[in-house]
């Protein structure tokens, strides 16, 4: 079985190790866990109130140290070290091994690149080195509002509850935001980005990016690479506002790709596409929406809106250039002017049968299809 030698109740500081199978206590006496053939079989550790030294061994270890100041080594397992409050030192040996701070009573600030992390508390822990390499792979967060920060391996970071920030680093990371309004960088490498509940900010960075918003109205920005987008249930946004080249990015065929030829895939979740909305990049993009109510943000650049048959909306603002509305529908779609333009400020004149909308300076938009004796002001929303 799995089994937990428990010293919660100790009177004094417990120095026990799993690899040796021998533990004693500041009294000096001693507890030998018994062997089954080539097993040990204990497999995990609860520490006393005080500081206590808890050592794994070749097997996945729990080690949870409690109250202190404690010392958890994993040994070479694939190990799960919980160091409750008090300084603690966390050495998790060879495997891929993982601190948890879900029992955390404050939030936690912790950063496996810089070997350290701390809470509300202030109270500091240090990360143990093998050699050139860190024993912490892994990192849980606690019930707060947590930051944390992985190194240039392979990290898995979990959030948890709260409005968590997580910071994947260099290596290819698998960042888990949990519930609250979360925001995940999965930095450099071909990351997996889960947002889970609420409201979540995704951002790929570099290389070919898994992007999960889960339950939440979540922004994806898939960054440079070949990216796949799920936004899951709710309102969900794609955004190429940092890309380097125009974007072509279509709702209805459920691909997107820029001017580096590199393609992004949105996913679908049963017939639902789990991508809603759009924003552009700064150059001339076309994007295209679907059968769903559609929200197409061109950001600068000349750009090509195509909201498809659903009640959509087209958002502008000043500085945008000169963009292009195709498959307007009068009477369902709007278009959505932001940064505090007015009805007043726009000069709407017919250009061919199609409406020319001119505002602000250099900014304006045709309406291809619709003449101009049809937009009103019942067309607008301005914020």
């Amino acid at each position: 079985g799995n089994d937990t030698v428990s010293y919660a109740n100790s009177a004094a500081a417990v120095n026990a190790n799993l690899a040796s199978n021998n533990g004693w206590s500041g009294n000096n006496q001693s507890d030998t866990y018994a062997e089954i053939g080539s097993l040990i079989g204990i497999e995990n550790l609860i520490g006393s109130q005080f500081g206590d030294l808890l050592i794994g061994d070749a097997a996945s270890n729990s080690l949870d140290g409690g109250a202190g100041n404690d010392t958890l080594n994993g040994g070479s397992g694939d190990d799960t070290l919980n160091g409750g409050s008090g300084k603690d030192v966390f050495n998790g040996g060879a495997g891929n091994d993982t601190v948890s701070y879900a029992n955390s009573a404050a939030a936690v600030n912790a950063n496996l690149a810089s070997n350290n992390g701390w809470s509300g508390n202030n109270q500091s822990d240090t990360y143990a080195e093998i050699g050139s390499l860190i024993g912490i792979e892994n990192l849980i967060g606690s019930q707060f509002d947590d930051l944390l920060i992985g190194d240039a391996g392979n990290n898995s970071l979990e959030g948890g509850a709260g409005n968590d920030t997580l910071n994947g680093g260099s290596g290819d990371d698998t960042l888990n935001g949990g519930t609250g309004d979360d925001t995940l960088n999965g930095g450099n490498n071909n990351d997996v980005l889960n947002g889970g509940d609420d409201n979540d900010i995704l951002n790929g960075g570099a290389n070919n990016d898994t992007l999960n918003g889960g339950s939440g109205d979540d922004t994806l920005n898939g960054g440079s690479g070949k990216d796949v987008f799920n936004g899951g249930a709710g309102n969900d946004t794609v955004s190429y506002a940092n890309s380097a080249a125009a974007v072509n990015a279509n709702l209805a065929s459920n691909n997107g790709w820029s001017g580096n030829n590199q393609s992004d895939t949105y996913a679908e979740i049963g017939s639902l596409i789990g991508i809603e909305n759009l924003i552009g990049s700064q150059f001339g993009d076309l994007l295209i929406g679907d059968a769903a109510s559609n929200s197409l943000d061109g950001g600068a650049g000349n750009d090509t809106l195509n909201g498809g048959s659903g009640d959509d909306t087209f958002i502008f603002e000043s500085g945008d250039g000169s963009d292009t509305i195709i498959g307007f529908e009068d009477g369902s779609d709007m278009i959505h002017m932001n940064g505090g333009i007015e009805y007043s400020d726009l000069t709407i004149s017919n250009n061919s049968g199609n409406t020319q909308i001119d505002y602000a300076s250099g900014s304006s938009i045709i309406i291809l299809g619709i003449n101009s004796s049809n937009i009103t002001e019942d067309d607008f929303i301005f914020i």
